[in-house]
């Protein structure tokens, strides 16, 4: 068996307006024109996931924080969301 080199060339890839949802509510809160309560309509995991692993990696403590108080990502049970987050605070 050879190495894995990705779908083949005429593969049918899906797509999800789950994520574009995602994309537009970030790019929104980063340009000053969203506040972080206002963007969350009920995502899944999945989405909060893609949200912040799509994160630019300069975010400032006060972004961060709006965050963690609309949301809690601090108090999260979701090991995922809380790793994603220490991530952020802490890029290296």
């Amino acid at each position: 068996m050879g190495q894995w080199s990705g779908p083949a060339a005429d593969a049918v890839l899906p797509v999800s307006s789950a994520f574009a949802a995602v994309d537009d509510a970030r790019a929104a809160w980063l340009a000053g024109t969203l506040q972080a309560k206002k963007f969350d309509h009920d995502w899944v995991t999945q989405q909060w996931l893609h949200f912040l692993d799509n994160m630019p990696a300069a975010l400032s403590a006060a972004q961060l924080g709006d965050l963690d108080r609309a949301y809690g990502f601090t108090r999260s049970r979701n090991a995922q969301i809380r790793t994603k987050l220490a991530r952020a605070r802490d890029p290296q």
